[in-house]
């Protein structure tokens, strides 16, 4: 039986990259140990183009059209594959990335319309014009894909397990000066929130150890990219990863976090 007291950083990444669009979370992703796979279901994987200290030779990927006909049974064959190499000694993967859960959810959407709707010719469920609407049990098969999914994922023993998310802002109301919201009040933004169901969205949250904030700024016509380890929706297991936002721009994220953890066990050392 595994003792707590032998954990330590290396054991296993299970980490969620959040961020809106561009701000690098794919770039960061795949700067973790090669061989790496990627589920693309954003089909963005060209971003690694800017990035010269990713080495792409060593990366492989499978694209999911978001309106896939049998989509989910092919995910489930390819995770099956991937769960028996992994046990029997066949799998050289060292990092899994989906990219990403807001598109994937979509995807398995698509997936349920067009099962429980029918065709154009044969309709079933409700229609707006040519367009079927997702109902209840689409939403059902939405969740419990989705669940499935992440479970199947953490299941295969592949050392950093990483799935990127898209961050949206979240609305609420003010509060007065007692703390209380201020019911009739306009709404305001007061955070950020995954960019799928929130139910799905709280639920995917407590898979990962890990969930890191990436941001991109333009300065004087310059990107520059950031990341939060703590604060917010941000959050770690590593105690030695700072506070704040951390300049990532032009570096490898992965080096950049071993660098930063070990500076902690050398302070810890001494």
């Amino acid at each position: 039986m595994p003792k707590a007291s032998d954990l330590t950083p290396e054991t296993r990444f299970v980490g969620l990259f959040v961020g809106q669009s561009g701000s690098g979370k794919t770039v960061a992703a795949a700067s973790f140990p090669s061989p790496i796979h990627i589920n693309d279901f954003d089909g963005r994987i060209r971003g690694l183009l800017g990035a010269p200290w990713i080495d792409r030779s060593k990366i492989t990927y499978d694209y999911f059209p978001p309106k896939s006909d049998g989509l989910i049974p092919e995910l489930n064959k390819k995770l099956e594959v991937f769960s028996i190499q992994a046990r029997t000694g066949q799998l050289d993967v060292k990092t899994h990335i989906t990219d990403s859960i807001t598109n994937e959810c979509y995807a398995f959407i698509c997936q349920a319309i067009s099962m429980t709707h029918g065709t154009d010719k044969d309709r079933k469920g409700k229609w707006i014009g040519p367009v079927s609407m997702a109902g209840p049990e689409d939403y059902g098969l939405e969740s419990q894909a989705a669940s499935d999914y992440m479970a199947f994922i953490k299941s295969i023993p592949i050392p950093n397990i990483i799935v990127s998310a898209h961050l949206i802002d979240k609305f609420g109301k003010p509060l007065d000066f007692q703390g209380r919201e201020m019911t009739y009040a306009e709404s305001i933004v007061v955070g950020e929130k995954l960019s799928i169901r929130d139910k799905i969205g709280v639920n995917i949250q407590t898979h990962f150890d890990h969930i890191f904030k990436f941001e991109r700024e333009t300065i004087n016509g310059c990107d520059k990219y950031y990341v939060t380890f703590k604060g917010g929706i941000a959050r770690t297991s590593y105690s030695g990863l700072p506070e704040g936002r951390w300049d990532i721009t032009g570096k490898s994220f992965y080096e950049e976090m071993q660098n930063l953890l070990k500076k902690e066990v050398l302070s810890v050392a001494s």
